[in-house]
């Protein structure tokens, strides 16, 4: 018996983590000036995203690059996955 081998459909893995990254980045934003409470992870997040902050248009900022970052990120990681794993064999 044969072994499938299973490709990851790159572009759908790509939105799905960059629309959930950046709903998270901007969910804490929120959290952040709701309550001040995580603004240990809100700094460290914000030294790596431009603009990033506990205000409203500093959760937007986050929600993009939170998306932006996520979404090449598991691109790339889709990409070099299906060329690792070579082309489907049905058998």
């Amino acid at each position: 018996m044969g072994m499938l081998t299973r490709r990851i459909h790159v572009p759908a893995l790509a939105l799905a983590g960059g629309i959930t990254w950046g709903f998270a980045a901007a969910v804490l934003a929120v959290w952040v000036m709701i309550t001040d409470h995580g603004t240990a992870v809100l700094d460290f997040i914000a030294d790596l995203y431009p603009w990033y902050d506990a205000t409203v248009a500093g959760c937007l900022w986050g929600a993009l690059w939170g998306f932006i970052d996520m979404f090449g990120g598991l691109f790339l990681f889709g990409l070099l996955y299906n060329l690792f794993a070579g082309k489907p064999k049905n058998t």
